[in-house]
């Protein structure tokens, strides 16, 4: 590995959802903490987890109860962009755990961050290393005024269902809103030698009826249970436009970059 790191620690980023899947950052430049926000172009995609569809989705009981174990966002893709392991095109996969994830054009908060293990924020442990990630999401949204808000501290939590959708869990670091919780932010972490590279997923609309519809138009769910998981995922995730936090006709919510520059400072 290099020794020039790039002086420009935030960069903004637009591509197909492949693209921006594929490894980053540069190794060159994995000396220091970095910052991502990723805009997604062209064709929408489902992102499903390392494991999901080795085994059927809907092969244990449909889900029901309360959260129970195993979340997820978006990680980095196994393959090489573009690669979709042998599924029907639209579906992507990635290194993380967890369920499926929809991803299009301004659907969704995106943004990445490598931390690299000199880092001052830098933890071994899994589950606390990230929850200063989840707690400046929360003040830059809480400033903004959204109430209510908190950060899940212990081991990932969400059973068989949020095994098949991804926002139906929920893990260590991710944002949580309301009694009962809704999940509002998610996150994956891939550890490596140098560091790690986190990725941190909002949603514009929490919309489980179509993951639901693409895990069964795919074979990965079957359309018998449909109904049951879409009904026991609604209640789960909130999306920041109901919530009042991405207006009409904005690409972006202003509060973003507060979310930015406190990933940054750290």
């Amino acid at each position: 590995m290099g020794t020039d790191p790039d002086p420009l620690a935030v960069e903004h980023v637009a591509g197909e959802v492949a693209q921006l899947l594929g490894p980053w950052p540069d190794p060159r430049h994995m000396l220091a903490r970095r910052i991502r926000v990723a805009t997604v172009q062209g064709p929408a995609a489902l992102v499903l987890g390392s494991t999901q569809g080795r085994a059927r989705a809907a092969s244990a009981p449909a889900p029901r109860g309360t959260l129970a174990q195993s979340s997820g966002a978006l990680a980095p893709s196994s393959g090489a962009p573009g690669a979709s392991g042998g599924l029907a095109p639209g579906l992507l996969r990635r290194r993380g755990g967890g369920g499926a994830v929809l991803v299009a054009p301004g659907a969704q908060l995106w943004i990445d961050l490598w931390l690299p293990r000199t880092d001052v924020r830098w933890e071994d442990d899994v589950i606390t290393g990230v929850r200063w990630i989840g707690e400046a999401w929360a003040r830059a949204l809480g400033e903004a005024g959204l109430d209510g808000l908190d950060v899940h501290r212990g081991p990932s939590r969400g059973g068989l269902l949020a095994a098949s959708v991804c926002f139906a869990g929920v893990g260590p670091g991710e944002v949580v809103v309301g009694d009962p919780v809704r999940k509002v932010m998610g996150l994956s972490q891939h550890r490596s030698r140098p560091g790690a590279r986190i990725q941190m997923l909002a949603v514009r609309h929490w919309d489980p009826d179509t993951i639901v519809h693409h895990l069964c138009r795919t074979g990965l769910l079957d359309l018998v249970h449909a109904a049951r998981y879409v009904e026991a995922a609604r209640p789960r995730a909130a999306g920041l436009a109901e919530l009042g936090m991405w207006p009409p006709h904005c690409d972006q919510p202003e509060w973003l970059d507060a979310v930015v520059a406190q990933l940054a400072a750290g």
